[in-house]
């Protein structure tokens, strides 16, 4: 499984596109994942870089968090954030608009390391629904 990291904007500079990668321990360890080994890709913008890179080999209590955002012409921010166990099996997704957090399908038990990521990320969030989605 490979996945996009990029951080690219329009030639205008009005939209950011930003593809992270992160490794969540259950402690509360936070890293950024950036192998060695990356393939330079084509971006969603002109200005800016991407890299694909291959799914992180990860312990059993570890879990790996990719986010999506996009800014858009009215400075408003949406996205998704997609949790991945150590298998590599998509577990959560949720959507990211208007400052609130809905889940579109997954196992809630998973919100674990998000929720690590937005407190260290200081992401701003008015509102957090698990209830929506499908399990």
């Amino acid at each position: 499984m490979q996945f996009v990291v990029e951080k690219t904007r329009s030639r205008t500079g009005l939209h950011k596109r930003t593809r992270r990668l992160f490794i969540i321990s259950r402690n509360g360890a936070i890293r950024e994942y950036w192998p060695s080994k990356t393939t330079s890709v084509k971006g969603t913008y002109v200005k800016g870089e991407a890299y694909k890179v291959d799914f992180p080999m990860i312990s059993e209590n570890e879990c790996v968090v990719y986010l999506d955002f996009v800014l858009n012409i009215k400075k408003r921010v949406k996205g998704k954030i997609l949790v991945y166990d150590h298998k590599g099996e998509l577990k959560l997704t949720l959507n990211y608009d208007k400052l609130k957090l809905r889940r579109s399908r997954g196992d809630r038990s998973y919100f674990w390391p998000v929720k690590i990521l937005i407190e260290k990320l200081n992401i701003p969030v008015k509102r957090i629904n698990l209830m929506t989605g499908v399990d």
